[in-house]
């Protein structure tokens, strides 16, 4: 018979096991949530190497759209692990994603080391891995049928540098807008990357008209993007995808109601299909 053994990974004062799902400091076991950890397992695999947003999904989150809130929580939670405020170890490239930069020696687990079962022993549990990937009791969710409305302020002419301060300042104000307009037709937004923004009707309190509110607070939406300037030279567009579906949507218990939800399901995903298709 033979053994299985796993890799552990050890970076100055700090080790982490991932055949025992632990993480040391000076050799002290402290405590990850589980997402964290696989997120800092990813780090410490690639050091050195540029992590992007959809790499990160893959990696953390298959098959599941989760927010760029629900990214930016594990990496608060590793830097307050690691000591980390000054981003030394973690740090963040704007727009690009993260490089963990702390130097990091691979070496066997021999605490981790898995044994293979012998002949008469009772078979492991079988994993579905797709129902693992969905939220389970962990989380404060629901099945629900939502709309979602993706989207995304455009800028239709090239601002000169000097008039990048008066854009982003326009910009900031029209998101507000789209946020006090969402809200009147009761949407909340869930996710804002960049100038795309991802709106949700039906969650949390669920109505009978959610798709019929979507389409009318998009149709809002674009009057009044067409109609600022938020520049002497510059104008913005608006492009909207809508969609709806039955998704997963809730928060990780002890989040906080600050931490926007989790949304697993189609209705995201196609919307934001569907906004980049627009004119």
């Amino acid at each position: 018979m033979g053994t299985a053994t796993f890799a552990v990974y050890k970076f100055g004062r700090f080790a982490l096991h991932p055949g025992r799902g632990a993480f040391l400091v000076d050799g002290v076991e402290h405590s990850l949530r589980p997402k964290s950890f696989a997120l800092l397992r990813l780090f410490a695999e690639n050091p050195g190497r540029l992590i992007d947003r959809d790499e990160i999904m893959r990696a953390v989150w298959p098959g599941i759209f989760v927010t760029d809130d629900s990214i930016a929580q594990c990496i608060r939670e590793i830097r307050r692990a690691l000591g980390d405020s000054d981003q030394q170890l973690l740090r963040t490239l704007p727009r690009r994603g993260y490089r963990f930069t702390a130097s990091v020696i691979t070496e066997p687990d021999n605490d981790g080391v898995a044994s293979v079962p012998r002949a008469d022993a009772a078979p492991p549990p079988r994993v579905d891995t797709v129902r693992a990937a969905a939220p389970t009791s962990g989380y404060d969710a629901e099945r629900r049928q939502i709309t979602a409305m993706s989207c995304e302020l455009i800028c239709l002419s090239e601002p000169a540098d000097d008039d990048l301060e008066t854009l982003r300042e326009a910009v900031a104000t029209q998101q507000r807008s789209i946020s006090e307009i969402a809200a009147r037709h009761v949407g909340s937004i869930v996710n804002r990357q960049g100038n795309i923004l991802l709106v949700v009707f039906g969650y949390p309190e669920a109505r009978e008209h959610n798709a019929e509110q979507a389409v009318r607070a998009g149709l809002e939406i674009c009057a009044a993007v067409g109609t600022a300037r938020p520049g002497a030279n510059d104008s913005t567009g608006c492009r909207i995808g809508v969609a709806t579906s039955v998704v997963i949507i809730g928060n990780r218990v002890g989040d906080g109601e600050s931490v926007s939800p989790e949304v697993v399901g189609n209705a995201p995903i196609l919307a934001a299909r569907l906004q980049s298709s627009a004119q």
